[in-house]
């Protein structure tokens, strides 16, 4: 008899977290700005350049192109100076190796700047890195028992249910537009800050290839006569990507982080934009898993070794909608707001009942706005968006949220009112540890062993198969289900059967 084993395949996530880093940088207004009287806010777009892995940790790389708009010296408008910061963050486990798949996501979530005289500032930027590290699967399982024509051999095989990346891959690519203002906005005299955010709204495997829509949301800032007006366009885009498996029922996540950017005026109305785009996707698909599940002889004893497996049944998937919505006070009454943004940082999971678990994003909003006096003000907000998913004990939740549409900030008595509308996207799994036979060899004479007669009579247990049942008084299923006159499947509980003997 020989056991034929499998190697199952796939990838699977090693190493999950998200980074919190911390980067500061002084820096010198050039001498084509004016003087600082005030500063109003920062703000910054991250850029990524690398990630790698090595033996026990991962790294990940990139610059944070920093914006801070202040009020200069007499009587203009609102001046922008741009910095670049540098970040590294690593993270550190003992399941990392070499030549590991990496996904990252990197955000701003705060940016300050504090003015340390008129030609000087020191900037200060928090962001978040998630970091989800893929290995190939490395398990192997026994499939099933060649045992040629020794029909003595009894083998149960059983198929489990398990969700696996298929597959993880990623892209460069570039796109760029020339975009006009509308005939509503004011003529632009000066470009003081552009941000991007790039989101994929659908994707699906065809074939070998995956196929990725998406869009990048332009916010621009810029400055007409002594006002700052703020804008915002929805660039679309496109893209397809080889892929080594999958299928149109494959669940596919995907991520687009921006490696390069650029934005030129051209004129008053019309600004020439260029992005260079890192696309990453994970794609997932249930298998069914085949395992030689046990084994006996009914000529003689055997020994039987069991090995273990881990598997991820698909439980749901799905997205939830929430409109998240908060009063926000503001020490100076706002009149009119200029700009909203809004960030998505740590999205973190609680149970809140039986089979519930409560799921909570945590959004930075960022409000620019006009005071009473027509003073340009900024105010930073944490607005968190919750909603409930069905995770059971056990379960795991991979969740992502996704913002939908553009936030807004309306002034009221007191403060302003951030509203915006969250989707939380879910894959809900349930593991499960699945046992197969390892390896198998004759065992000792039963000592003692008393003849047999050729029927018992049993009972079927509370839960008991005709395969537990079968080997325990070694006889055969087929044989048990002929003498009882049994179809496929198991006998209820209480059922009194005849075993025939078969040595």
């Amino acid at each position: 008899m020989e056991l034929q084993n499998k190697r199952l395949g796939g990838f699977r996530p090693i190493y999950h977290t998200l980074l919190r880093q911390e980067e500061t940088l002084e820096s010198i207004v050039p001498d084509a700005l004016p003087d600082i009287t005030r500063i109003i806010e920062a703000a910054g777009t991250v850029l990524f350049r690398q990630k790698e892995t090595v033996d026990g940790s991962v790294r990940v790389m990139g610059t944070v192109c920093t914006s801070v708009l202040y009020m200069p010296e007499g009587e203009g408008g609102p001046c922008c100076l741009s910095l670049n910061i540098p970040f590294l963050c690593s993270g550190d486990s003992p399941a990392i190796q070499g030549g590991c798949q990496v996904q990252v996501n990197a955000r701003v979530i705060s940016a300050d700047a504090q003015m340390l005289n008129p030609r000087k500032v020191l900037a200060r930027v928090e962001l978040a890195v998630e970091v989800c590290v893929y290995a190939e699967e490395t398990a192997e399982v026994c499939i099933q028992a060649d045992h040629g024509d020794d029909g003595s051999i009894q083998t149960l095989e059983e198929t489990y249910k398990d969700l696996v990346a298929v597959d993880v891959a990623e892209k460069n690519f570039t796109f760029s537009d020339v975009l006009r203002l509308s005939a509503s906005r004011s003529p632009m005299e000066q470009l003081l800050r552009s941000k991007a955010e790039l989101n994929c709204a659908e994707a699906k495997v065809i074939g070998k290839k995956l196929v990725v829509k998406g869009e990048c949301v332009l916010s621009v800032l810029y400055r007409s006569g002594t006002e700052a007006v703020c804008t915002r366009f929805e660039l679309p885009f496109s893209q397809i990507l080889e892929v080594k498996a999958g299928g149109e029922e494959s669940s596919v996540w995907t991520d687009a982080v921006l490696i390069g950017m650029d934005c030129t005026p051209r004129g008053e109305e019309e600004l020439e934009v260029g992005f260079e785009v890192l696309l990453q996707a994970v794609i997932r698909q249930e298998r069914e898993v085949e395992l030689l599940a046990d084994l006996y002889s009914v000529a003689q004893p055997m020994e039987v070794e069991r090995g273990k497996v881990s598997l991820y049944p698909l439980v749901e998937q799905g997205s939830r909608r929430q409109i998240a919505r908060q009063f926000c006070q503001s020490a100076i009454p706002a009149k009119q707001v200029v700009e909203c943004r809004l960030t998505v940082g740590e999205v973190t999971q609680v149970p809140s009942g039986e089979g519930i678990s409560m799921v909570t994003a945590k959004t930075y909003a960022d409000v620019l706005y006009l005071s009473e006096d027509d003073a340009l003000c900024a105010v930073s907000y944490t607005v968190p968006a919750s909603c409930e998913l069905p995770v059971s004990q056990g379960g795991k939740c991979l969740v992502r949220c996704l913002l939908v549409g553009e936030p807004s900030a309306t002034p009221v008595t007191g403060g302003l009112e951030v509203r915006f509308e969250a989707e939380f996207i879910y894959l809900i799994t349930q593991e499960q540890e699945a046992y197969f036979v390892s390896a198998a060899r004759p065992g000792p004479a039963e000592e003692n062993q008393c003849e047999r007669p050729s029927v018992v009579i049993r009972m079927v247990g509370e839960g008991e198969r005709l395969w537990d049942i079968a080997k325990c008084c070694a006889s055969t299923v087929d044989n048990i289900q002929a003498v009882n006159a049994i179809g496929s499947g198991d006998a209820p509980s209480g059922t009194l059967l005849l075993i025939p003997k078969c040595r």
